[in-house]
């Protein structure tokens, strides 16, 4: 009898002990609500709030870049801006009081080997604009090259005078376009920066030929009759190509041949002498500079 009680009693313990190590084990796995884990490195159940946006292809989710957008001129907001927004600024006006002749100089900034195209562009002031003409690219001898659309490139200026063009036509400026200041009368004057054509065989001309060479400064072309002989074939030959067609057919291609400057003739003022706001407009009417004076 008193073996069989002891061995109940033993069957009991046991029992109890094991549902005591059984609710050890459920309360390490439960945590109360608002208590955490310390120790455990597993995160259990779903993140709150929305997922993050996913990161766009090729570019890194470290950093973030910032657009400044261009401030607008006074009266004015970013909807008034043109795309080109100062690619192209007004770098100088010259009013031209009284009778002189009016000036605006346009320049391109810094935009990689891109050209822009601003025929068609207008410039603006406060009592009146003009559109941007065409211009002729590579002029020939022959005076006949056809105007087309201007393009701009990194570099490029274009001055454009409210005078009259002697050629007819607007030009893009090259090495040799200084000849023709002999024979047609610009205004303003262009520079006379010429390319310095002594031939090869310059100290075998006779030296009469040397001396009256050496005589011609920059882009001027010899007189009709030069003080050399009649008979000094050789250097009459060579006085006849100093002038815009010799030079052209020697150097048109050369790289540096066509100038970065544009040359504009409008035939007309409309600026205001003493102030004036000018704007340039793209050709969609939208702001591209602005220039106060």
């Amino acid at each position: 009898m008193g073996a069989r009680v002891l061995g109940v009693v033993l069957l009991l313990f046991a029992f109890i002990a094991l549902l005591f190590i059984a609710q050890t084990k459920l309360t390490g796995l439960v945590q109360p609500a608002g208590s955490t884990n310390s120790s455990s490195s597993v995160a259990v159940g779903p993140a709150r709030g929305p997922a993050p946006p996913p990161t766009p292809s090729g570019v890194s989710p470290t950093r973030t870049s910032t657009v400044r957008l261009p401030v607008p001129p006074t009266g004015f907001t970013q909807k008034d801006l043109s795309p080109y927004y100062g690619y192209i600024t007004i770098g100088n006006i010259s009013r031209g009081y009284g009778t002189q002749y009016s000036a605006i100089s346009l320049r391109a900034g810094n935009f990689s080997d891109a050209s822009l195209n601003i025929s068609n562009w207008r410039i603006q002031g406060n009592r009146g604009s003009t559109y941007m003409p065409r211009a002729v690219t590579l002029y020939d001898p022959s005076g006949l090259a056809s105007e087309g659309d201007i393009y701009m490139k990194s570099g490029h200026t274009v001055t454009m005078y409210s005078t009259l063009s002697a050629l007819g036509k607007n030009v893009r400026l090259n090495k040799c376009m200084g000849y023709l200041e002999n024979t047609v009368d610009f205004n303003p004057r262009l520079s006379l920066s010429c390319p310095n054509d002594r031939p090869a065989n310059f100290t075998s001309l006779s030296g009469a030929c040397q001396d009256y060479i050496r005589s011609l400064s920059g882009c001027r072309v010899p007189s009709g009759n030069p003080p050399v002989s009649i008979y000094d074939d050789a250097c009459r030959t060579y006085l006849n190509t100093l002038n815009y067609k010799g030079c052209y057919d020697r150097h048109a291609g050369d790289k540096d041949f066509l100038s970065n400057q544009w040359l504009i003739w409008t035939g007309g003022k409309f600026l205001d002498e003493r102030h004036d706001r000018v704007f340039l407009y793209d050709g969609n009417n939208l702001i591209v500079d602005e220039y106060t004076y």
